[in-house]
């Protein structure tokens, strides 16, 4: 392995560790012992953060450990009596508001996608009513015209049968 490759996987390493301990003090049970400004971790009750907060870590921390560790991994750490904080790097927070936002824009494009599909199924219902409408129009106005026809044949017949009577009405008439 070239040197390079050695740093980036360090820093990569660094930056997982940190990552771990990070999500490990935003854990919503530690809020009464834990406040977060930014990127800025600050510490209520010293005692409670050592006995309930770093005997969780894997492994478990002593204070003075911890301490060790946060400036081995190049944080500012101030610990003065009674307080204790710690100023992590910008970029732990900013990845998961990329992530955030990507899986916001993932979401939103789900949500995009199953409307337009509702909609297309929406359009292909009203289309499908719209055709048997049509059909529908179409037949009332075929059997209309089959009426209109039946009923032009009658009239005629029945102007036919009433011209044929008083035809035969005026043969008798000019007869006598």
């Amino acid at each position: 392995m070239t040197s390079s490759s050695v740093k980036m996987t360090n820093e990569k390493q660094k930056s997982s560790e940190l990552k771990s301990v990070v999500s490990h003090l935003k854990e919503k049970s530690f809020k009464s012992i834990i406040a977060w400004k930014g990127i800025k971790c600050m510490v209520r009750d010293l005692e409670l953060f050592e006995a309930i907060v770093l005997s969780t870590f894997n492994p478990a921390y002593s204070l003075a450990d911890f301490h060790i560790f946060l400036k081995g991994q190049g944080l500012t750490v101030c610990m003065k009596t009674g307080l204790f904080s710690v100023e992590f790097p910008k970029s732990l927070f900013l990845k998961k508001k990329k992530e955030k936002f990507e899986k916001s824009f993932i979401k939103n494009i789900d949500s995009m996608e199953e409307n337009q599909n509702l909609i297309y199924h929406t359009i292909k219902r009203v289309q499908l009513k719209l055709e048997r409408a049509i059909k529908i129009n179409q037949q009332i106005k075929l059997e209309l015209a089959k009426s209109e026809t039946k009923q032009l044949s009658m009239f005629e017949k029945i102007t036919w049968k009433q011209n044929e009577d008083n035809f035969q009405l005026l043969e008798m008439l000019s007869d006598t």
